[in-house]
């Protein structure tokens, strides 16, 4: 596997991927600091305005980009073949991919945390900085989301970097539909079954619980319900990781 991951590795120098991992948090928290800043300066306001947008948008869209990227360097590099004549089971090959993939993903998901809270200090907000609030939100947008980037990594391999960034658009929409609006229900709705909500739902759950200007309520469950979401993303983003492994394993290599 550190064979696998370093060969991963460096196909992504010199490609959109480091500046996607690094410039969609920062840019992201920029943008949404100078819209805040035009109305609700307070740190409820800026981490639901950012995690908002973070997770219905930028978490479907970049796993869409994320698996095309990479799948398109194997379309130019031979899909494969000079690797899988490597004494090499073909499961550490895309799984070195899954796992870098996640690495990525995570460090831009703690970063937008980070970020958010040093564009807070810069727009003076009151209080503390809820730098538990932030990372936490931060993490469980990462790992509620972990099944979405498996599932574009497979598409992307099996159909094509096109086929990958059709899901990511409709992903996007399903996100914003189900995740952001009254049609996924209330705590215990309908989006629990949709995992394309399941990162924002999740974040706006956990904004709720740990946040700094919205107490929990008495009998409101949002912890039992956050950690339920986060044992099903963990779930299926194995199932997903061990299917996808599987058919990889078995497939010929193009």
């Amino acid at each position: 596997m550190p064979g696998s991951l370093s060969s991963e590795a460096l196909k992504y120098r010199r490609t959109p991927v480091l500046p996607l991992v690094v410039g969609s948090p920062a840019g992201l928290a920029l943008l949404c600091s100078w819209y805040v800043s035009e109305g609700d300066a307070s740190w409820d306001g800026l981490l639901r305005t950012v995690f908002e947008v973070w997770t219905m948008v930028f978490i479907p869209a970049g796993a869409a980009l994320l698996a095309g990227i990479t799948s398109s360097l194997e379309e130019g590099a031979g899909r494969w073949i000079s690797l899988r004549t490597r004494p090499v089971h073909p499961a550490e090959l895309l799984g070195g991919r899954l796992v870098l993939l996640s690495s990525c993903t995570l460090t831009s998901s703690l970063l937008i945390g980070m970020l958010t809270g040093a564009c807070g200090l810069v727009l003076k907000a009151d209080g503390k900085v809820p730098w538990e609030t932030l990372l936490a939100s931060g993490f469980i947008s990462w790992l509620c989301a972990l099944p979405l980037l498996f599932l574009e990594v497979w598409v992307a391999e099996a159909w094509g970097a096109g086929a990958a960034a059709a899901l990511g658009i409709a992903g996007v929409l399903i996100a914003s539909l189900i995740g952001g609006t009254p049609l996924g229900g209330g705590p215990g709705g309908p989006w629990r079954y949709v995992p394309w909500a399941w990162p924002a739902r999740a974040v706006s759950l956990a904004i709720s619980y740990f946040g700094p200007e919205t107490p929990q309520q008495a009998g409101f469950p949002a912890g039992g319900i956050l950690t339920h979401t986060c044992a099903s993303s963990l779930t299926l983003a194995a199932a997903l990781a061990a299917a996808s492994l599987l058919w990889f394993s078995h497939s010929e290599a193009k």
